[in-house]
């Protein structure tokens, strides 16, 4: 199991601050490419919403974009006349698949980070070394998110030291 915990966009989720990125890259298609790569994740999960609202397929295999997250994108988009589109990876939640089930809550995101932090205590051997890389994942996730980046989840978590926000450098972000 891949234990990761990951902050997607997700349709009906509370509003949070978020950052963006320029590409390096003059070509859609090669920016979009250029992510694919990098998230390690098909085409179909990478999405693209051009100025004019129009979703870009690209060669066809983009993924579909939910109506309230194109809808959100291309307000942003029209705020931004410097862009000529958004491309982002566009996960869905497995939560239930992952959770026996269960929907994504917020208690049961900490309900997680504890049951992982117990494992990395409890098993032995390769067990136990699974169990501190998912532990050890998810919390380099959470504090290393801009502290600007703050889910209900993030907000929980960082009560407690060892989930506190890394400092990360103000250089890696521009002001708007």
């Amino acid at each position: 199991m891949d234990g990761r915990l990951t902050l997607v966009i997700h349709e009906g989720s509370a509003y949070v601050q978020t950052y963006y990125a320029l590409s390096g890259y003059e070509m859609l298609d090669a920016s979009i490419d250029n992510l694919r790569k990098r998230e390690s994740t098909p085409k179909r999960l990478i999405h693209c919403l051009l100025s004019s609202g129009e979703v870009y397929r690209g060669d066809g295999e983009n993924g579909n974009v939910p109506d309230g997250v194109r809808r959100e994108v291309g307000t942003w988009l029209a705020r931004k006349p410097e862009l000529s589109a958004a491309v982002w990876t566009g996960l869905e939640s497995n939560w239930k698949e992952k959770r026996s089930g269960k929907t994504f809550s917020v208690d049961d995101a900490v309900i997680y980070t504890r049951e992982l932090e117990q494992a990395a205590k409890q098993k032995t051997g390769d067990d136990r070394r699974k169990a501190e890389i998912d532990l050890n994942s998810v919390r380099e996730y959470v504090r290393n998110t801009p502290a600007q980046v703050q889910t209900a989840v993030r907000k929980r978590l960082s009560a407690q030291p060892e989930w506190a926000d890394a400092a990360l450098s103000h250089a890696l972000f521009d002001s708007e």
